[in-house]
């Protein structure tokens, strides 16, 4: 299942993204702080989240699965 979306006031900056697990009762902010001064900005933050890149739009960095050692 996909987590749910929604951009809320905050009382910082203006708006920010937050996203609500299908497992979860409370909905979380996309990347921890994510303060923005529009709801475009904020919007863009929760599709990059959705899509599975950083804040910034770039793919997030491999993660190691298996240590190989050395190999002959």
């Amino acid at each position: 299942m996909k987590h749910k979306y929604r951009i809320v006031t905050d009382r910082y900056c203006g708006y920010e993204a937050q996203y609500k697990p299908w497992w979860s009762p409370f909905w979380l902010e996309c990347f921890g702080v994510n303060t923005r001064r529009t709801i475009e900005a904020s919007e863009q933050v929760a599709r990059f989240h959705a899509e599975g890149l950083t804040r910034e739009g770039e793919p997030k960095k491999a993660k190691c699965v298996k240590v190989l050692g050395k190999l002959p």
